[in-house]
């Protein structure tokens, strides 16, 4: 079972929060300057350089994970003729504090060229491209917010699992070396059952001969 919390928070019961702010601003501008379409002769691209002002975390509370969010997007499009393929129009956009909750979004829109009838019509058509595809975006955005959240739960509870098989490692270890010193320290000759009888190990680091030449020398 993938861990939902840290360890030391028992079957996810108790609140925490993870932090995912900059892996959610850096994902869904990348989602924003990604964004592209080709309609009535032009095509509409997002400029590069989109700002995300907000937060995301994730929140644990009796073993379940809420994914929560809360985004402004602002950017500047602009629509290139695919006749004369120069950018002809271009602008800005506002989409304010979006949120897990919400269906729609608030869309503001600005066109920076001059009105003429020609554009004016471009510029609905793109207006509801950018409302449509937006919210595409932040649905797009929940999958991926998920996604990334199991990932990581999975690579924590990995960590956990490799911890724990190296502390059982490590303290059998100790436990086979301290067993290993005192089987060492009690056992006498084979002739000395149990070690009952007093015996005295002789000292092995002279050579039979020099033990011989000290006997002698008394």
């Amino acid at each position: 079972m993938q861990a939902l919390g840290s360890v030391w928070n028992k079957n996810a019961w108790h609140w925490e929060e993870k932090n995912c702010t900059k892996w959610g601003k850096e994902t869904i501008i990348g989602m924003f300057e990604n964004m592209g379409y080709t309609s009535g002769g032009y095509h509409f691209t997002i400029s590069k350089g989109v700002n995300a002002i907000g937060e995301s975390n994730v929140n644990v509370r009796k073993q379940k994970l809420l994914y929560l969010y809360e985004f402004t997007i602002n950017g500047y499009w602009k629509a290139i003729s695919l006749l004369s393929q120069t950018e002809v129009m271009s602008g800005s956009f506002k989409i304010i504090e979006r949120n897990q909750d919400d269906d729609d979004i608030t869309l503001e829109f600005s066109i920076d060229s001059s009105e003429t009838p020609a554009f004016s019509k471009a510029k609905e058509d793109i207006k509801k491209m950018l409302f449509k595809q937006s919210i595409e975006i932040f649905n797009q955005f929940m999958v991926k917010y998920k996604a990334h959240i199991s990932d990581e739960m999975l690579k924590a509870t990995k960590e956990q699992q490799e911890e724990e098989t190296k502390k059982i490692g490590e303290a059998t270890k100790s436990t086979v070396a301290t067993t290993a010193i005192k089987d060492t320290e009690a056992k006498g000759s084979e002739w000395n059952v149990n070690s009952y009888h007093w015996e005295e190990k002789p000292d092995r680091s002279e050579s039979p001969a020099a033990e011989r030449a000290a006997r002698d020398r008394q």
